[in-house]
């Protein structure tokens, strides 16, 4: 009893002081509890000493508030403390603004995070005055980060709160027990991953970066006569990436810096591996080669490359390296295996007519071959005659043993580097790049954590296949992403590892910024109550929220587990495409109707094979391009995972046991195995490619616009073309859409700009006739303009209607709307970032998008030469063409960023029009902000009120 006295009595000591403390911070004087009469035993009167019987506020008198708190102990102890109100703090400057920042989250549990979330978003919207610096670094410095993880990346802090109400509990995957995601491999590409601009941002973001790519700057200077800055940023007068003596050494820099800035996030490897001339940066990345003897080679190395351009060519071929021998026999000895990338990645190398003769070949046995970009044959016989000169000048090479393993490509195993000599960097450059078995060897010595250094991922699948071959389990990410090299994607790359369990240094990112550790709200436990069944057994008064999607499938078969399957593929898909997991998604809808590219898909199936708990083969969304055709083939993958499971219970889990059925041949449509084989390179494909790469746009338009004057020309409009309807809705009119004319003049362009209309519009895209083999070619503008017109009535069918155009498009857009009669045209007409046909600015958004139509394969492989000529003859029609009338109310809808990062007045569309901007370039303002655009569209045409 006297234990519980003393106990009870030395907190009443501390329970008074944190009573006056609070006292203190709210400026009220507390009453005295338990009294509601002064004892008659004091005479109150004498002094100054007043009881509280009710709470009353503090006066400010100026001075500091004080308060003696007492504390009497059943042993005659006695304590006594006077506390005193704190000065007022000075008012602390704003942090500095990041240009993206980022928020961590975590929970024990999927609704733990979920419930972080909610309440984060809760407690900053009432709490005005906020930084975003100052959560950023309170969520990364100040929490504990548990198995489900989220990170949230954005420039403002409205986006931000957006994207918190988006952390949905099926989002976060665990992170793995144990230490194996420490294992962590920087993979750095050979040439294939430049673009223009690409690390220009982060040139300006990350003090780290622009620190790396100053040093290599002074290292290369000594080897080169241009200078990297310049070439980064486009100056004027410097060379372009189109100079393999140029981008070898550019790419470098770039990927040393990369490196640099992953280092400081954290990221730390345990190896290195490198493709070709990436073996340069990651031998300095790992200690072995110094900067200035690292910059010498890949100087010397691009220079001898480029005496043997012009004779030989590189083919990518979607085949195993055992099929290339048979495959390559005819040839003799003048082509090679250059690279073998994954089990069915595989790249040639030789004389370029021989390049040629192959790939017609595998195309016409319906092989999806696609030429490298390249007018050289690295990696063949071609090298043998740059042997002595390289050897040479590389003489002197001091290698030294690093301090990160580094696994070669050349060996397939890890390597002394104390062997990277002269002879070594020309064995690089001859021999095929084993990057396959290096990635297995990779694997067979625990690394988990692939991270590709590059401003573009370009080795990611292959790894993945090889990985999926393996049987095992690995992290596969990237770095940048063609058109986003800024500070967010690196944020938004390192987030995808820290949710997968990767450690990531979030609380550096903030350093010197000023930030400070704020309140922020408490974890929110997740609390269940247990009830003891007869037997003793703790049973669960209910199932937690948020089990999660995998959880949800163990005991279901047949209707029950194919309904969840395609919910949590639709929901998935939803996120995927930016709708925040709420999208409506129809099962027959094909995915690269709804916008989904390749690097989507390939995030799309890894998410659902966490989520399912079953391996999915690389090429599953392309093989099932539909809701309801990958619903079935993920159920029944799900169902085999199980039977084998039943049968094989040592095997461990269904992502353990379903590589078989992950690896056997589920059938295929037979509308989709009847899809024709892609667009064949060729001689005017490789001219026009040349063209743009050294600045003569204007060349190879003439060159286009000359081929297509021997294609069939029609006088009269051809039949129209059927649209692509890509919304439903009724009550409004519906969007008639007209892609530009730049090849391939997709009308899949409008995908993802569509989808926001969904339950509110009819939205149809056409294209122009001519871009398809056996088309004839409009032989005028007004030949061209009445398909159009006809195309659109035939479209709309005599519903109201409004006419959008997209770039080039709007120029059709525009001339249809002035051809159609009174009663036929339409309410509005809604132009996409349209310039006139001679405008300078439309001249330097050509140059981009064709230098995008040059260095993506994706895009490439949908181009032949009647989409080429069909583009020059459309762009070449148009030339002085200008509009006559305003024929409806107009909106223009500018991108805010323009060509190269120019600033300067905008030019004007001639006619009388609204025009607003949206955030992105010409190109992203239809594709990654393309909803953003659209709802600018949607809220002009709704009427006003």
């Amino acid at each position: 009893m006297k234990s519980n006295i003393g106990h009870a009595q030395a907190a009443a000591g501390i329970g008074g002081l944190i009573k006056m403390t609070q006292a203190i911070r709210h400026g009220t004087l507390p009453r005295t509890l338990h009294v509601t009469e002064p004892t008659t035993h004091v005479d109150w009167n004498d002094g100054a000493v007043t009881l509280l019987t009710e709470a009353r506020p503090w006066p400010d008198t100026g001075r500091p508030r004080r308060a003696a708190v007492s504390s009497f102990g059943i042993s005659g102890t006695n304590a006594h403390i006077i506390i005193e109100e704190p000065p007022a703090p000075d008012p602390r400057p704003a942090p500095e603004s990041l240009p993206a920042t980022p928020w961590v989250l975590s929970g024990r549990t999927p609704q733990a995070l979920q419930d972080q979330a909610e309440r984060l978003h809760r407690h900053l919207t009432r709490t005005p005055g906020w930084h975003a610096s100052d959560i950023g670094l309170s969520l990364a410095a100040t929490r504990t980060h548990f198995e489900h993880r989220a990170v949230v990346t954005a420039a403002d802090p409205d986006a931000l709160l957006d994207h918190l109400t988006r952390v949905k509990a099926d989002e976060a995957a665990p992170a793995p027990a144990g230490r194996g995601r420490d294992k962590v491999v920087l993979v750095f590409p050979g040439q294939g991953s430049q673009w223009t601009g690409m690390a220009s941002a982060l040139l300006d973001q990350s003090p780290q970066f622009a620190a790396s790519m100053a040093r290599c700057e002074r290292a290369l200077a000594a080897h080169t006569d241009w200078n990297l800055t310049d070439v980064v940023r486009g100056a004027p007068g410097a060379p372009g990436l189109d100079r393999v003596d140029v981008v070898q050494p550019v790419l470098f820099a770039v990927m040393v810096s990369l490196a640099e800035t992953w280092r400081t996030l954290g990221v730390t490897p345990s190896a290195v591996v490198g493709h070709s001339q990436g073996e340069i940066a990651a031998a300095h990345v790992a200690g072995a080669l110094s900067l200035d003897d690292a910059a010498r080679i890949v100087a010397l190395r691009s220079r001898a490359l480029h005496s043997i351009t012009g004779h030989g060519g590189m083919l990518s071929v979607p085949l195993p390296q055992d099929r290339m021998d048979t495959l390559l026999k005819p040839w003799g000895g003048r082509l090679s295996v250059a690279a073998v990338n994954g089990p069915a990645a595989t790249v040639l190398s030789g004389d370029a007519d021989a390049i040629e003769e192959v790939r017609a070949q595998l195309v016409a046995d319906g092989v999806r071959a696609r030429t490298v970009p390249v007018d050289f044959a690295s990696h063949s016989s071609h090298v043998e005659a740059v042997r002595e000169e390289l050897t040479s000048r590389l003489a002197g090479v001091r290698p030294r043993a690093s301090r990160i393993p580094f696994y070669s490509t050349v060996t397939a195993q890890r390597l002394d580097t104390r062997e990277l000599d002269e002879e070594y960097w020309y064995r690089n450059l001859r021999g095929t790049v084993r990057f396959e078995e290096t990635t297995r060897a990779l694997l067979e010595a625990r690394h988990t954590v692939f991270v590709e250094v590059s401003p573009h991922p370009v080795l990611t699948i292959g790894i993945q296949d090889t990985v999926d071959a393996a049987d095992a389990t690995a992290v596969v990410s990237g770095t940048l992403r063609r058109d986003k090299g800024d500070l967010a994607q690196l944020f938004t790359s390192a987030g995808r590892l820290f949710t997968a369990g990767v450690h990531v240094d979030w609380a550096g990112v903030f350093a010197g910024t000023g930030a400070a550790p704020v309140e922020l709200p408490p974890y929110v436990f997740q609390r269940e109550r247990y009830w003891l069944d007869r037997d003793g057994v703790h049973v669960p008064t209910g199932t937690p929220r948020g089990t999660g999607a995998a959880r949800r499938f163990a005991g279901l078969t047949g209707a029950e587990r194919a309904e969840l399957v395609s919910e949590v593929i639709t929901e998935e898909l939803a996120l995927a495409l930016g709708r925040g997991g709420s999208g409506s998604v129809a099962p027959t809808e094909t995915f690269t109707e709804l916008g989904l590219n390749s690097l989507s898909a390939m995030e799309l199936r890894g998410r659902l094979a966490s989520v399912t708990g079953v391996r999915l083969p690389v090429t599953v969304l392309f093989d099932h391009p539909t809701v309801e055709q990958l619903t079935k083939a993920v159920d029944e993958l799900l169902e085999e995972a199980e039977t084998k499971a039943d049968t094989e219970p040592e095997a461990g889990q269904g992502g353990a046991v379903a590589a078989g059925a992950a690896a056997r041949n589920v059938p295929v449509p037979a509308a989709e195995a009847a899809a024709p084989a892609p667009a064949a390179s060729s001689p005017l494909m490789s001219l026009f490619r040349s063209a743009c790469a050294s600045g003569r746009i204007s060349e190879g338009l003439r060159l286009l616009g000359a081929a297509a004057h021997l294609r069939e020309e029609a006088a009269s409009p051809a039949a129209p073309r059927p649209p692509i309807r890509f919304a439903r809705g009724a009550g409004q009119a519906a969007l008639v859409c007209l892609p530009s004319f730049v090849a391939p003049a997709s009308p899949y362009q409008f995908a993802r700009f569509a989808s926001v209309f969904r339950g509110e519009r009819d939205v149809y895209a056409l294209t122009a006739a001519g871009y398809a083999d056996g088309e004839s070619l409009p032989e005028s503008v007004g030949t061209l303009v009445r398909a159009q017109a006809d195309a659109v009535r035939a479209c709309v069918d005599g519903r109201p209607f409004v006419l959008v155009g997209y770039s080039s498009g709007g120029w059709l857009a525009q001339a249809v709307a002035e051809e159609l009669a009174a009663g036929d045209r339409p309410e509005r007409v809604v132009l996409l970032d349209s310039y006139l046909p001679d405008d300078p600015e439309i001249l330097r958004i050509q140059s981009t998008l064709f230098d995008e139509l040059a260095t993506k394969p994706e895009v490439a492989d949908l181009v032949d030469d009647a989409n080429l000529t069909a583009m020059g003859r459309h762009l070449d029609l148009f030339r002085g063409w200008t509009p006559r009338r305003a024929a409806a109310p107009t909106l223009m809808v500018r991108a805010e960023e323009l060509p190269g990062g120019e600033v300067g007045a905008r030019s004007r569309w001639p006619l009388a029009h609204v025009e607003v901007s949206v955030p992105g370039s010409h190109v992203s303002m239809i594709d990654e902000f393309a909803d953003t655009t659209a709802r600018v569209v949607a809220s002009w045409l709704r009427p006003s009120r």
